[in-house]
C-alpha cells in the first residue's frame, strides 16, 4: 500500500494514471461535488454512458479498480489529492485479508442498452453502472477486499480497503 500526493488539473491526467499502472481494464467510481459517476477502463481508456470525460475541479474523490490493484484519489485542497494504491499482484501473497460483497443501492434496475444499466431508488436517486442487464429481479454489488493487521499486542483489525469487482445474484 502506498500513499502519495498528486496535482489534478486536467482531466488527461487521470488516463496518463492508468497508463503509469497499467490499467489496461477494469472499473472507475468518481464521486462528484453534484452526481457519482461510474465507467469502465478499456485499453487505457475511461468509457462513460452519457459523456467523453470529467471535470476534474468538481471531483471529491475517485477509485480506479480491478481484481489486482485499486488507486484511490481523495481531495484535501483545490486540485490536490492524495493517491493511494493497493497492488494485490505484488504483494506476494503477504497481507491477509477478508473479502465481502454490498449491495449497491437502487431497488429499480433499467437496461439502458447492452452494456449500461441505470439503479433507482423511490428517492429518484440514479447510478449508471457499466454493468450487462441480467433480468430486473438482479441484485447488483460491490466487492470490497478488507486488509487485516495486527497491533502491538496481537489483536487483529481492519487495516485498509479497497473495491475489487462488481457482481450480481438473482434473489
Amino acid at each position: 500500500m502506498m500513499s502519495d500526493m498528486i496535482v489534478l488539473n486536467d482531466y488527461s491526467q487521470i488516463l496518463d494514471l492508468l497508463k503509469e499502472n497499467n490499467f489496461r481494464e477494469g472499473f472507475v467510481i468518481f464521486f462528484m461535488v453534484n452526481e457519482i459517476v461510474a465507467g469502465k477502463i478499456e485499453n487505457f481508456n475511461i468509457l462513460y454512458y452519457d459523456r467523453d470525460k470529467l471535470d476534474v475541479k468538481y471531483l471529491l474523490k475517485g477509485r480506479i479498480f480491478n481484481k489486482g490493484k485499486e488507486i484511490y484519489l481523495y481531495s484535501f485542497k483545490e486540485n490536490m489529492y492524495r493517491k493511494r494504491i493497493i497492488d494485490d499482484e505484488n504483494n506476494n501473497g503477504n497481507i491477509e485479508y477478508i473479502d465481502a460483497e454490498h449491495k449497491v443501492w437502487g431497488n429499480r434496475v433499467t437496461k439502458l442498452n447492452d452494456d449500461w444499466i441505470k439503479l433507482e431508488d423511490n428517492r429518484g436517486i440514479k447510478l449508471i453502472l457499466p454493468l450487462k442487464f441480467k433480468s430486473s429481479d438482479t441484485d447488483y454489488f460491490i466487492k470490497t477486499r478488507n486488509y487485516i493487521g495486527f497491533n502491538e499486542v496481537g489483536q487483529a483489525g481492519f487495516i485498509d480497503s479497497r473495491f475489487v469487482d462488481f457482481t450480481e445474484r438473482r434473489y
